[in-house]
C-alpha cells in the first residue's frame, strides 16, 4: 500500500466508509428510535438507551449500514480520483 494506485485508493475509501459509519451510527440509531414513536425526545432516548442497553446499543445495525454505505463511498472516491487524474492530465 505504499505507492499510489488502485489498492491504496480502495483501502482509503474503505477506511473512509468505516469511519463515516462509526461517526453517524449513534445519531442514526437515536433518530430511528425517536421516529419509532416511543414518546421520548432525542436526549431522553440517549439516556434511556445508555441506561438499559449500554453504549454498544448505539451501533446496532452497524454492519447493515456499512454494507449500504461501502459501495457508495468506494465508488465516490475512486471516481473522484479518476476525474482528478484526468483534469491534471488535461492541464499538462
Amino acid at each position: 500500500l505504499g505507492q499510489e494506485g488502485f489498492p491504496l485508493q480502495l483501502a482509503a475509501a474503505t477506511v473512509s466508509g468505516f469511519v463515516a459509519c462509526a461517526i453517524t451510527s449513534p445519531a442514526d440509531v437515536v433518530k430511528t428510535r425517536v421516529m419509532a414513536g416511543d414518546g421520548l425526545g432525542p436526549l431522553q432516548c440517549v439516556k434511556h438507551t445508555l441506561s438499559t442497553e449500554g453504549p454498544l446499543a448505539f451501533y446496532k445495525g452497524f454492519s447493515a449500514t456499512f454494507l449500504r454505505l461501502f459501495p457508495h463511498t468506494v465508488g465516490l472516491w475512486l471516481v473522484q480520483e479518476k476525474v482528478s487524474m484526468a483534469l491534471r492530465w488535461l492541464q499538462t
